[in-house]
């Protein structure tokens, strides 16, 4: 990549299916992985119309957040030499579905909370530092905090 950009570039698609039934996860994507197919089932919590039977998309939103920011932190360390003998990741979101429901104009996500739990002998400066780099380098960090231009087309099937 350090010689040619572009190959840091690449599309992610993920195309699934609403279950219009009674029974079921809500939603269903099939995933296409380097090493076969994955398959992701979303299910609102029962306030939300679901069966809470499955994670809902919020908790996917959450769980890729979290895990894109502790990949970056990761990754960081290692292209610095620092080794980590441990870590845990740990993240929180105020939630307000008022807006959703088009009853206020109040943010859905008030805001987003990370905890790291590191075990190292690297200096707490060193690994302070790699935190505030991943807050800067994290795509999923950049998603949610800069406006992405959203294209929508509808097909009538």
């Amino acid at each position: 990549m350090k010689a040619d950009l572009g190959k840091a570039k690449r599309v992610n698609q993920i195309e699934g299916e609403w279950n219009c039934g009674e029974s079921g996860p809500q939603f269903k994507a099939e995933l296409q992985l380097e090493t076969g197919r994955y398959v992701l089932e979303a299910d609102s919590p029962s306030f939300l119309g679901g069966n809470g039977a499955r994670p809902g998309p919020l908790n996917y939103c959450i769980f890729g957040l979290t895990s894109c920011f502790a990949s970056t932190f990761m990754t960081l360390a290692a292209a610095e030499g620092v080794v980590i003998k441990s870590a845990r990741f740990a993240a929180e979101c105020n939630v307000d579905f008022s807006k959703t429901f088009g009853l206020s104009g109040n943010p859905i996500i008030e805001n987003a909370r990370f905890k790291i739990f590191v075990k190292s002998d690297a200096d707490t400066a060193v690994l302070e530092r790699l935190s505030k780099l991943s807050e800067e380098r994290c795509p999923g960090l950049f998603s949610l905090t800069n406006k992405i231009a959203v294209q929508t087309e509808l097909h009538k099937e």
